[in-house]
């Protein structure tokens, strides 16, 4: 399976990436480190937050041997042309981006992400994308999730919702003018939802694209829902009520909070604590930006 893949992909590697390792213990870094150490003793292991890692590190490293590679075990095998099959076909490993314009409703997405159905049931392993729901209307989110874990944080705001001479400076910051960004992007001028959309890619393993868009949509607003308009807004939590996007706070007054759970032997924040094995909850980290 998908195991036997990524210990072929460990093995034969020259530079290993562990990331996450703020995700860990100091204790868990060290064992997967010693798993990785056994299966590959050669390897450089470079220890990583948010891929944060030096070009020089993984570019030009000159840490490739052709003469170790041609003794790999999987080398030889991989040059007859009747043996290799690629890993996609191999593993049935898949992916599709999840397009909808409807907004997600806030406590089903909530349910969703927690309830960890899409990576047990649907073989759902990496989703990654935007998405946003209708009484945050003005903030995009980005979505992360890896198995059973996620993060949703703020990206700032769709365009069409920016002021026009603000949308204008985000323009010539890429390069382009206004005018042809809102003629290469006919979505964004749509009267209903402007730029705002759902775009996820999703990744997994025998995927039923249809089963899982299927999940995907029941977590969405219903159009019945949507037509409401602003009374039925106001009676939704959003996603910071929620717990699963954090308010940035001060730091001198994230600091007093610190110092005073840490007296009471809880974590200062949820984006910093680490997901128990045996909890339902989610490990996220998100930040709701300054007004």
């Amino acid at each position: 399976g998908v195991a036997e893949l990524l210990c072929d992909q460990v093995e034969f590697a020259n530079t290993i990436i562990l990331n996450k390792v703020d995700k860990a213990s100091a204790a868990e870094v060290e064992e997967v480190e010693g798993i990785i150490r056994s299966l590959n003793r050669d390897a450089k292991i470079i220890r990583s937050s948010y891929c944060k890692v030096p070009l020089t590190e993984v570019l030009s490293t000159g840490r490739f041997s052709f003469t170790s590679a041609m003794r790999h075990a999987s080398w030889a095998k991989e040059l007859q042309p009747s043996n290799h099959t690629p890993e996609t076909i191999e593993y049935d490993l898949s992916s599709f981006t999840y397009h909808r314009r409807l907004p997600f409703h806030p406590v089903r997405l909530h349910a969703l992400l927690t309830s960890e159905s899409l990576f047990k049931t649907h073989r759902v392993f990496r989703m990654k994308g935007f998405l946003w729901t209708p009484n945050e209307a003005d903030l995009c989110c980005h979505l992360s999730c890896a198995g059973p874990c996620y993060e949703l944080e703020t990206e700032g705001e769709w365009y069409c919702n920016l002021p026009e001479e603000r949308f204008r400076e985000e323009m010539e910051a890429i390069g382009m003018s206004a005018e042809e960004f809102k003629k290469s992007h006919p979505k964004f001028a749509d009267e209903r939802y402007g730029d705002r959309r759902q775009e996820i890619v999703v990744i997994g393993q025998r995927l039923d694209r249809k089963a899982v868009e299927e999940v995907l949509d029941e977590a969405l607003v219903t159009e019945e829902e949507f037509a409401k308009g602003q009374e039925w807004l106001q009676g939704l939590p959003d996603c910071f009520d929620l717990g699963f996007i954090h308010e940035e706070v001060e730091e001198d007054e994230e600091e007093e909070d610190e110092e005073e759970e840490e007296e009471q032997g809880a974590h200062a924040s949820c984006s910093h604590a680490k997901r128990p094995r045996d909890s339902a909850d989610p490990c996220p980290s998100a930040k709701k930006p300054k007004k």
